[in-house]
């Protein structure tokens, strides 16, 4: 199967008022399961009209090395990629096409259907994703989302899924969540390879 760990960095939790930072995503084929830092993966830090960013304290402090490399895009424009939101989904299907993902026409638009993963892709991450022009006619997310958390929950003593600090504690591996876009769809398939590899 070939799926795509996706994550987003966000200025608060709510869709309708908050912003996308930065979208991260790394392809996994578990018929060709190669050493993690084979992995493709698309990286984009997400520009806003104005350059204005807003939301909630908590994630603007949270994601403040984020904003530092979006307020100096002049300087790291070389080193990382940077988007308005509207060129997200043209971007990131072109990437898919030169993984080899299958692009289809329909009407004259060009779009491809991909299996995602993510830790609250389908709760939190996927609300985001949909207000990104373009995105869902372009990029089709089936509506079975992996979670790895189901794979490390305790059904006799948690109360709700653990987050993807537990979950990497709960199966062994090293280093912190350090919430960034890539880092964390890293954890993702790190954290799903406990059940394929």
């Amino acid at each position: 199967m070939i799926y795509i760990s996706i994550d987003l960095e966000t200025t608060g939790l709510d869709a309708e008022s908050n912003q996308i930072l930065e979208f991260g995503a790394v392809l996994e084929d578990t018929n060709n399961v190669l050493p993690l830092d084979a992995l493709p993966t698309f990286h984009c830090y997400i520009k806003h009209p104005g350059g204005n960013i807003t939301g909630n304290i908590f994630a603007l402090n949270l994601n403040a090395g984020i904003i530092t490399n979006l307020k100096n895009e002049k300087d790291l424009k070389d080193e990382y990629q940077y988007l308005k939101p509207d060129e997200l989904a043209d971007a990131f299907l072109a990437w898919l096409k030169i993984q080899g993902l299958e692009i289809k026409e329909k009407y004259g638009k060009f779009y491809t259907t991909i299996t995602v993963a993510g830790k609250n892709f389908a709760g939190f991450d996927r609300k985001f994703i949909n207000k990104i022009p373009g995105f869902s006619s372009k990029i089709r997310i089936r509506q079975r989302v992996i979670d790895p958390a189901v794979l490390f929950v305790n059904w006799k003593e948690d109360e709700c899924l653990p987050s993807l600090d537990e979950c990497k504690e709960k199966a062994g591996i090293d280093g912190v969540v350090t919430h960034l876009a890539v880092d964390d769809a890293m954890d993702v398939i790190k954290l799903l390879r406990k059940s394929y590899e």
